[in-house]
C-alpha cells in the first residue's frame, strides 16, 4: 500500500506514526489509506468492513471517500460499515455518530443501507442494545480461529486528550471487558451512556488506525509512547498487525 508521504515516520514498538504537516494532509492520507485497503481487500476477499470513529478529525477523512477521485473507485457495494462506539441518543440526534456519518458522507455514496450497521439506542437498557449488537456483528462479519469475536478489516479510531479511544475512557469498567464483542458504558464525567467496541474486537482487527490532530493531545501522545505503565485506555491497543498512526505535527510536538 502507497500511503501519503509524511514528513516524519516513528516506530515505537508495533506502533508505526506517521506525522503530517497539517491535519489537511493528515485527513487526505487517511482517506487514501481506507479507500486503497477497501479496493484491495475486495480483490482479496469480495468484501471489506471499517469500523467509523466518531469526533471531528473524521468528518474531512470521510467527505474525502465521495470526492470526485474516490467516488467511483471506492467498492460501496462490498463494503460493511459498522460504527466503532455510539453515544446513547436516539439515531436523529445531533450527537449521534451515526448521524455525523450519514450527514458527512453515507447519504451522499452509492451505498445500500443494508451494508449500513448502526448501534441500536432504543433499548430499554444500554446492556440490552449491545448484545443486539453484538449479534448483528457476529451475523455480518465473520470470526477467526473458532472465536466468537467478529474480525472488522480496519477500525479506525481517535484519541482524546484523556488518552480514551473509542468510548473506552479512563476509569471504567469496560476497559477489564474480556468476553463480549461491544457492550454500554457509563461515563461518570459524562453524565451519559456508551456502546462500544471493546478492546478484544479493536485488537482482533485486521488493521488498526488511529487518527490524532491538535497541540492538546500533545503531552498525552508522548506519554503513550513513552510510558511503561498503562496510564491510558488507548494504551491497552495490542493489535498483533500493529497500529497504524497518523498525525498532525501539532500532536507530535514532544516526540523525539
Amino acid at each position: 500500500m502507497i500511503l501519503m508521504k509524511a514528513k516524519i515516520t516513528h516506530t515505537y514498538g508495533n506502533n508505526l506514526v506517521h506525522v503530517y504537516d497539517s491535519a489537511a494532509n493528515l485527513k487526505m492520507a487517511a482517506t487514501e489509506l481506507i479507500a486503497q485497503q477497501a479496493v484491495e481487500m475486495v480483490a482479496r476477499q469480495s468484501r471489506f468492513s471499517i469500523a467509523l470513529s466518531g469526533g471531528s478529525t473524521p468528518v474531512g477523512v470521510y467527505q474525502g471517500l465521495i470526492s470526485d477521485k474516490w467516488l467511483k473507485r471506492f467498492p460501496w457495494e462490498q463494503t460493511q460499515f459498522v460504527f466503532g462506539d455510539e453515544r446513547y441518543v436516539p439515531a436523529d440526534d445531533a450527537m449521534s455518530n451515526y448521524k455525523m456519518a450519514m450527514d458527512a458522507f453515507l447519504q451522499a455514496a452509492p451505498v445500500s443501507d443494508a451494508n449500513i450497521y448502526p448501534v441500536p439506542t432504543h433499548c430499554e437498557h444500554p446492556d440490552d442494545c449491545a448484545e443486539i449488537y453484538e449479534r448483528t456483528l457476529r451475523e455480518a462479519l465473520h470470526t477467526k480461529d473458532n472465536s466468537e469475536i467478529p474480525v472488522i478489516d480496519l477500525v479506525l479510531l481517535g484519541m482524546g486528550d484523556d488518552g480514551h479511544t473509542a468510548s473506552l475512557f479512563p476509569d471504567t469498567e469496560i476497559l477489564t471487558e474480556s468476553a463480549s464483542a461491544v457492550a454500554a458504558v457509563y461515563v461518570d464525567k459524562l453524565d451519559s451512556w456508551r456502546i462500544s467496541l471493546t478492546f478484544p474486537t479493536i485488537n482482533n482487527a485486521s488493521q488498526v488506525v488511529v487518527l490524532v490532530a491538535g497541540e492538546n493531545k500533545a503531552a498525552v501522545l508522548r506519554e503513550v509512547f513513552t510510558t511503561q505503565t498503562k496510564k491510558y485506555p488507548i494504551q491497552s491497543l495490542d493489535n498483533p498487525n500493529g497500529v497504524v498512526w497518523l498525525v498532525d505535527q501539532s500532536a507530535a510536538s514532544q516526540l523525539d
